[in-house]
């Protein structure tokens, strides 16, 4: 046999081997097609949208709902709403990239609840939002201390402050047809379970592109005779600042205080056939105190704010005040213990012990009072509780507690105040 010849079988041969492997590999892959086509289905399970803890409430328990993204997740605390109305809330957020989405949570949760009020995000018309959150409830990179209801906590760790910047309209965007079916779909879904559609746009950090298209939502929901809610544009008048209560995207617990308490004021009459759950009574009142540990904690200097807190949630003023004319109040810091009681232009000297807005005893003279399990005394030198005594040089003492002492997180803050700065603020 020649070379050539001994050569060419080689290569007849290893041609072969090629082909084989080829029609093997091709075989392989055929009936792994076949036992992918005709393999065993699961079926897809009947809840896929809501999560966990919203689906073990109490059926038809919720009396407002609020959906949307990471925003709308940090800006609506149901223990503030609670706090105001006794009435029971959630949050359920789902990707603010996408309109469907949106449409398909809150499908699914009204299959389970029927609440009166449903606050819905905006956040998915706003192309430039950058606040979003996918997943079953994973918002774990923002100091989140815990999450209840729906509802994630933020700390502030920021003392400065910045307006949302507002903008003249610079052009007039219109809806697409995509985004005006979004509202539509939502309202129509929400008005077939008879409750009320309320758009929401939590406060952020906008720019101008945001501002216009804020402008177009505003005007397309306003003609549809539906409600929206802009924070952006209304955050000046109910005191919402970059920084202190929120960073660019999402507010903090300081910042859920502010929004909260406006959309009660907007929305809470909206609400019907209000019931009573013990379960939900239980939640409620530990988001409470999770709440008032951040609201009345030692990074807030703020004295004013909160007083008004103490009003609303439960929590005992002690106020002893030996020259109320050293504080050199302004018309709102008067206003604002006027509002509880204490007339500081009749009363140079004030004593008082104040239970959730209302007085328990007032006095311009010093006294002791055993109250709500607290041994509380208010003397010239400042006040004692418990045998603790805050007896500094101030003109002023505050003590907030809780009102009941025996709370795991109960409240107890004792605070001197020695200057009056738009607020009654704290002793440096």
């Amino acid at each position: 046999m020649s070379v050539k010849k001994w050569q060419q079988g080689l290569r007849g041969h290893a041609h072969a081997k090629i082909w084989k492997r080829m029609a093997f590999c091709l075989l392989a892959a055929a009936i792994g097609l076949l036992l992918w086509t005709f393999r065993p289905r699961q079926k897809e399970p009947p809840f896929i949208y809501t999560s966990a803890a919203y689906r073990s409430l109490p059926k038809d328990s919720l009396d407002v709902l609020a959906i949307g993204s990471q925003r709308m997740q940090t800006a609506f605390n149901p223990a503030s709403y609670y706090s105001a109305t006794g009435f029971y809330g959630y949050v359920l957020h789902a990707p603010c990239n996408t309109f469907s989405d949106s449409y398909q949570v809150l499908k699914e949760a009204l299959n389970t609840q029927h609440p009166s009020v449903v606050l819905i995000d905006v956040s998915p018309l706003l192309s430039t939002s950058r606040a979003c959150i996918i997943g079953d409830h994973v918002l774990r990179n923002t100091n989140a201390n815990d999450e209840e209801l729906g509802y994630v906590y933020q700390s502030s760790k920021e003392n400065e402050m910045q307006d949302i910047e507002t903008y003249a309209l610079r052009y007039k965007p219109a809806l697409s047809a995509a985004e005006s079916s979004f509202v539509t779909r939502l309202a129509s879904l929400c008005q077939s379970h008879h409750t009320t559609p309320v758009f929401i746009n939590p406060p952020f950090d906008q720019n101008q592109f945001d501002a216009d298209k804020l402008a177009a939502i505003n005007e397309y929901i306003l003609r549809k005779h539906l409600t929206f809610i802009d924070f952006n544009s209304m955050a000046s008048s109910i005191g919402y600042k970059l920084g202190r209560d929120g960073n660019g995207y999402r507010a903090n617990t300081w910042g859920a205080e502010i929004v909260t308490t406006a959309l009660v004021e907007q929305t809470a009459d909206l609400v019907k056939n209000h019931h009573a759950n013990a379960l939900l009574e239980e939640s409620m009142m530990h988001m409470v105190q999770e709440t008032m540990q951040i609201l009345f904690a030692a990074e807030n200097m703020d004295v004013g704010q909160m007083l008004q807190y103490a009003e609303k949630y439960p929590v005992i003023s002690i106020i002893q005040c030996r020259d109320i004319s050293k504080l050199h109040l302004v018309k709102g810091e008067e206003e604002l213990l006027a509002k509880l009681g204490l007339d500081c232009k009749k009363n140079g000297s004030l004593y008082a012990i104040i239970d959730h807005g209302n007085i328990v005893r007032f006095s311009t003279e010093p006294f002791a009072q055993n109250y709500n399990g607290w041994k509380i005394e208010l003397t010239k030198k400042g006040i004692s509780v418990n045998d603790e005594n805050m007896e500094e040089s101030a003109p002023m003492h505050i003590w907030l507690l809780s009102e009941n002492p025996l709370s795991n997180k109960a409240v107890n803050r004792a605070i001197a105040v020695t200057k009056s700065v738009d607020g009654l603020w704290q002793k440096d």
